[in-house]
């Protein structure tokens, strides 16, 4: 009864369904039936477009001339023609649009294939070069063109330095030495801002530090951004700058920054000037790195050296102290300096310079530095305080009362307190100048003359109402007196006028002259006849009406003969002659009735028309009415009368 039951409901439901059911199912049979008949009518449409299409193509062609024929490039629009629209909708059966999608993945398939091959060949060409190998020479790449704008150097961020792999710190001075296997690292990080916008041939270049000459490494390599692609080319130019061009790599991207790491190294020639020398990146980066050398040569702890104004008339002594040129570390370094005896410092001339210290010993004076000094007591001070650096102190000491011939100073260098080091030097040779010198000397151009030279104040002392007294012996006869300004040497400066006689006046003076006076020598005054004749000239200067100083001269004159005679042989052919020359009073000595008598040797006859008689000294010939003659049995005589002058 319930299995009969149940049967019943069982079919009432399935007559149910299927009157539900049939007419869905009649429908979708005939939308798969107009579906057909749809998709065989736009295939046709299809196909008739594209013969439409290949036609107007065939057409185009056609008015397409011989010479226009190789531009079909240039053409930027090709007319359509307009399909009338219409209101059908195009349906796509699934299997096509499968279809379709598959071919694209397949052609995108095959040019990743393509594009992964060709990147793998530019890995295998590139590998070589990181390697470091010599299949392709890093000296072989050339920079990229820098044909588009200049970026600037802002892009340079950042700057890191290493030497032989060590990292040097920013701020810091590091101690090197300069050889042939120092190698110096420096990195520079690069970056875009992301608004920058990038074209292949952008560029930027940064000015590297004077210190730095060429490289050891290639002057020109591959740009390399943080994933290692590479976006264009750097290079290290002539006038020393890092330049980097950019080629299109990067031109459509963000977070675009990179490193270029370069070997330099130092300029030798800056460290010959001084040790101390900066890697200074300007203010894109705003670094610095200090570095320096241990100098050579010869070096102190303390060096003392002076000079004199000038050897005659010592006004000053200006000395010079160098401190330190060893660059050694002082805790509380300073230097005394006792000024001794007939010195007095001259405490505005105090002054401290910095000292650059070259790498062979160069000294080279820097920049005037302000350091505690004391003068108390004749004792100058100067405190260093804790320095490495080398320096200069120059002051003057002014020479007080008489002068000395040599002036020694000592100075000496404390560290902490503790005497390091003492250098003394010691002035010498000085001498103070005459207040009156004289000299004199035979003229060589006229022997009857005396040239006498007063120095008047050589010591340039200043000096009232100064005259000049000479008193000339009565043997001399002024022929003339001239004067000039001098320098303490007695050198001529300034020519000053003449004068007839003594004394000369000079007024107040705080310089030196020169006076020179011409003098012949009066023969006639001499009653003796004396081989040799002497003069004794003096010169006395006085200041304000008072003798101040005198000096006196000695010149000695050998005087000539009375009487000489000599002959010589003037025989020709068949007539034999002698001649005979007599010079009479070569001394110009005073003579009175002077008689010269000449005795002729035997197997000698005299030919008297051959006799002349001349003055020499007034280089005349006598008239023989101007002396007498007379023969003598063996000989002649001629008399001259009182003579002064010179005969023959």
């Amino acid at each position: 009864m319930n299995k009969n039951k149940i049967a019943s409901v069982f079919l009432t439901l399935v007559i149910l369904l299927s009157t539900i059911l049939s007419p869905q199912l009649i429908g979708a049979a005939n939308a798969a039936e107009n579906d057909q008949d749809l998709v065989e009518t736009i295939e046709k449409q299809t196909v008739e477009e594209q013969n439409d299409e290949l036609s107007e193509a065939d057409v185009l062609m056609d008015n397409i001339g011989d010479n226009d024929a190789n531009n079909v490039g240039n053409i930027t629009q090709v007319p359509e023609e307009t399909e009338p629209e219409t209101d059908e909708t195009k349906v796509f059966h699934l299997e096509d649009l499968v279809t379709n999608e598959t071919q694209v993945i397949n052609e995108s398939e095959e040019d990743e294939d393509s594009f992964v091959e060709n990147d793998s060949q530019l890995q295998s060409n590139s590998a070589p070069l990181e390697a470091g190998l010599e299949t392709e020479s890093e000296d072989d790449i050339q920079p990229l063109v820098d044909d588009g704008n200049d970026l600037g150097s802002g892009i340079f961020k950042d700057v890191r330095v290493e030497i032989n792999g060590e990292p040097i710190n920013e701020g810091t001075v590091t101690e090197v030495e300069i050889t042939d296997g120092l190698q110096l690292q420096v990195t520079f990080e690069w970056a875009l801002d992301d608004d920058v916008d990038l074209q292949a041939g952008n560029w930027a270049e940064l000015q590297l530090p004077g210190s730095l000459s060429g490289v050891s490494s290639s002057t020109s390599g591959p740009l390399l951004d943080g994933d290692g692609e590479n976006v264009g080319t750097y290079e290290i130019t002539s006038d020393g700058k890092l330049k980097v061009v950019f080629n299109d790599e990067l031109t459509e991207k963000t977070e675009r920054d990179g490193k270029v790491g370069l070997l330099l190294k130092f300029d030798v020639s800056k460290f010959e000037d001084d040790v101390n020398q900066k890697l200074e990146f300007g203010e894109e980066i705003n670094k610095e790195f200090g570095f320096k050398v241990k100098p050579t040569g010869e070096l102190y702890d303390i060096k003392k050296t002076g000079k004199v104004d000038a050897e005659i008339n010592s006004k000053y002594i200006d000395w010079t102290l160098d401190v330190n040129t060893k660059l050694e570390a002082l805790v509380d370094g300073s230097i005394e300096d006792i000024i001794p005896a007939g010195l007095v410092l001259d405490s505005s001339s105090v002054e401290v310079y910095e000292l650059a210290v070259g790498s062979e010993g160069k000294l080279t004076p820097g920049i005037l530095v302000s350091k505690p000094v004391s003068t108390d007591g004749g004792i100058l001070k100067v405190d260093l305080g804790a320095t490495d650096k080398a320096y200069r102190i120059k002051f003057r000491t002014n020479i007080e009362g008489e002068l000395n011939g040599a002036y020694t100073n000592t100075a000496t260098l404390k560290d902490n307190g503790t005497e390091k080091a003492t250098s003394s030097a010691t002035i010498e040779g000085l001498s103070k100048g005459s207040l009156i010198e004289k000299e004199g000397w035979r003229n060589d151009q006229d022997k009857d003359q005396i040239i006498w030279r007063i120095y008047v104040n050589k010591a340039e002392e200043t000096l009232n109402n100064v005259k000049v007294l000479d008193s000339l012996p009565e043997e001399l006869t002024v022929e003339s007196i001239e004067y000039w300004k001098s320098d303490a040497w007695g050198n001529y400066v300034e020519w000053q006028g003449k004068a007839t006689k003594f004394p000369i006046e000079l007024g107040d003076i705080s310089g030196a002259y020169v006076i020179v006076v011409t003098t012949n020598i009066d023969y006639a005054k001499f009653t003796e006849y004396t081989k040799e004749l002497e003069f004794v000239n003096e010169a006395i200067l006085e200041v304000d009406g008072s003798e101040k100083d005198r000096d006196d001269a000695k010149v000695t004159v050998e005087r000539g003969t009375l009487l000489e005679k000599s002959g010589k042989e003037t025989t020709s052919y068949g007539d034999s002659k002698i001649s005979w020359t007599l010079n009479v009073n070569k001394a110009k000595h005073h003579i009175d009735n002077a008689v010269v008598t000449d005795t002729i040797g035997a197997g000698l006859e005299l030919i008297e028309d051959s006799i002349v008689v001349k003055n020499v000294t007034k280089n005349t010939t006598l008239a023989a009415t101007d002396y007498t003659f007379a023969k003598t049995g063996n000989g002649f005589t001629i008399a001259l009368g009182n003579i002064t002058d010179e005969f023959v």
